[in-house]
């Protein structure tokens, strides 16, 4: 304390103030840098392109640094497009320098427009002993879903990684996706319970129809044993 109190004695803080300010004001941006986080805080949160142009935003920049350069909504969609060139380069060159084998999952869904898509993801161990999971594709696939068609979809995208080498047909394990094969079981079960499924679902479109039923139902569960329920006096 006896120290401190001797050096401010000594320091006109009014000039230090003066002093910092000036080293804030003096600060360089790296624009190209700056345009680098923008490109992964856009990925990261899943912001929309025209983030670069809100009018908050930009103030939040130039106060921060007032030598900052904006962007346009295009110019950060070429950033984060440039940065996904980047990446996916360092992870072919990973892929193709891997000393083991690598193993893939595929999903494929149809999406409320009725349109295919399918992920194909890579699933490695590498050098460092670290398992790792990449997706190196995420693309449409239109009909037919067949197993030929979805076999050529996937040798495609292994040739297009250069990893078609990394192993022959005869050391590949298939594994089917089990909850697949589950949801067919349950599929097929449900068929002999349709005609009760379809009057449960009918009675229950009965009573959310108007908010007069659902209250006269829940009297009725209120009133009614278990033993004894009847749905009759919603009618």
């Amino acid at each position: 304390m006896e120290k401190c109190k001797v050096k401010l004695r000594n320091v006109d803080i009014g000039k230090m103030m003066v002093n910092s300010e000036a080293r804030l004001q003096a600060r360089k941006i790296d624009h190209m840098v700056f345009r680098e986080m923008v490109a992964k805080c856009i990925i990261q949160h899943g912001l929309p392109f025209a983030y670069v142009e809100y009018e908050r935003v930009r103030l939040v920049w130039k106060y921060l640094n007032a030598d900052v350069k904006f962007i346009s909504r295009n110019t950060a969609a070429t950033d984060v497009y440039k940065f996904y060139e980047n990446e996916m380069e360092n992870l072919k060159r990973e892929l193709a320098h891997l000393p083991g084998r690598i193993s893939f999952t595929s999903d494929l869904w149809t999406a409320i427009t009725q349109e295919g898509y399918m992920c194909l993801t890579a699933h490695y161990v590498d050098r460092n002993w670290k398992l790792n999971n990449k997706i190196i594709a995420f693309c449409a696939f239109p009909p037919p879903h067949t197993g030929m068609h979805i076999a050529m979809e996937i040798l495609q995208k292994w040739k297009d990684w250069g990893i078609e080498k990394k192993c022959s047909p005869s050391q590949y394990f298939h594994v089917r996706c089990t909850s697949h094969i589950l949801n067919i079981i349950v599929q097929i079960e449900l068929k002999d319970i349709e005609p009760t499924l379809h009057k449960i679902r009918e009675s229950i479109k009965y009573v959310q129809a108007s908010e007069k039923r659902e209250i006269l139902f829940a009297k009725c569960v209120e009133a009614k044993d278990d033993d004894d329920f009847d749905f009759g006096c919603v009618n």
